[in-house]
């Protein structure tokens, strides 16, 4: 029995340390929102959720054009149908992706892919004057969660096993020592770390965040992301601070497409043993909002070279290419990538 324990905590270990965490497909075109028992006004509600989900933020319902789909909401749906809840109705929709990226490109909004980074949460609270990290699995771990994915935000919490326990403490989340969390952060494969305060004081909570770059061991854009909020509700409060976050991140990830542009690029992608490693690649590329179309030009043995056409900056594509765990820059040979 001891052995048998021994095998699987090496194997969790194992499967931790290697989980392609960084990368994570999220389906923003798939919405739930109350029911107010009006169909017209339940969808153009849902429709402002999926413009927030693609864009970080609402201000592009300002755009005449998408504030006029909007009032049509209901031709951009491929489906949509009507569910109770534990407390209440819901409207579940799901959009016509082609229709809504052509609709956001023709109006010259930004908006980021599907494969988005995961936020790893550091979660400092303050309660009766003791600090406590808040874990995997933990009742404000899986209410933040489910406030972000509404946002269409991947996060995870860290496990605080002796592993992370050992290597980050409150004090380092509370005195935002960095370099620490930076460092405890590339277990889980993460690309970007949220360290989160929350505290109340006379009687208001507060919460203080800072979003950290895990590979380049820094805070994002020198501290423009970090912010402090204060609200006499805790889910009002979180849910404001996710909304800062998406919007700071869509600003970083999204991308204009170009109705038409003959730019293109030619990459290389070596180690490509199967067709399922090749599927994923082209599926990858195709999910770019950069990409209009990639094409596979030649073969060399496990060597892949596509044609990539571009409506929008390489530099897009590029990081998209840096977030994900398939994939790595050949050092030395610009546009050449091994696959993992």
């Amino acid at each position: 029995m001891h052995a048998m324990k021994k095998i699987l905590f090496v194997l969790f270990g194992f499967c931790l340390s290697h989980a392609a965490f960084a990368m994570q497909s999220v389906d923003p075109y798939q919405v739930t929102v109350p029911a107010s028992g009006q169909l017209s006004q339940d969808q153009q509600a849902a429709f402002k959720l999926l413009i927030e989900r693609l864009t970080g933020n609402d201000k592009a319902l300002s755009n005449q054009a998408i504030a006029d789909a909007q009032s049509h909401a209901g031709d951009y749906l491929q489906q949509y149908s009507y569910q109770n809840s534990q407390t209440h109705q819901q409207l579940q929709a799901t959009f016509n992706r082609s229709q809504i990226e052509t609709l956001l490109t023709q109006s010259g909004v930004a908006f980021w892919a599907q494969d988005r980074p995961i936020i790893l949460v550091w979660f400092a609270s303050e309660q009766q004057n003791q600090r406590h990290i808040e874990a995997d699995g933990s009742a404000s771990a899986v209410a933040l969660q489910k406030q972000a994915k509404d946002l269409a935000l991947p996060m995870i919490f860290p496990i605080m096993d002796l592993d992370d326990s050992m290597a980050v403490s409150v004090s380092d989340i509370w005195g935002e020592f960095n370099q620490p969390i930076i460092k405890a952060s590339r277990r889980y494969g993460a690309d970007i770390a949220l360290t989160v305060k929350s505290y109340s004081d006379n009687g208001s909570m507060h919460l203080n965040w800072q979003i950290l770059d895990v590979h380049q061991g820094q805070l994002i854009n020198s501290g423009e992301l970090s912010g402090d909020l204060s609200t006499d509700s805790e889910s009002n409060l979180t849910h404001q601070m996710l909304e800062q976050i998406a919007s700071q991140l869509a600003s970083r990830y999204a991308v204009v497409r170009s109705v038409k542009s003959d730019s293109h690029v030619i990459l290389s992608f070596a180690h490509i043993d199967n067709f399922t490693q090749y599927q994923h690649l082209y599926r990858f590329l195709m999910s770019q909002p950069s990409v209009d179309a990639a094409n596979l030009q030649q073969v060399k043995a496990d060597d892949y070279q596509f044609e990539v056409h571009l409506v929008g900056p390489w530099k897009s594509l590029q990081s998209a290419l840096e977030l994900d765990d398939h994939y790595t820059s050949v050092v030395g040979v610009p546009y050449h990538y091994d696959v993992q």
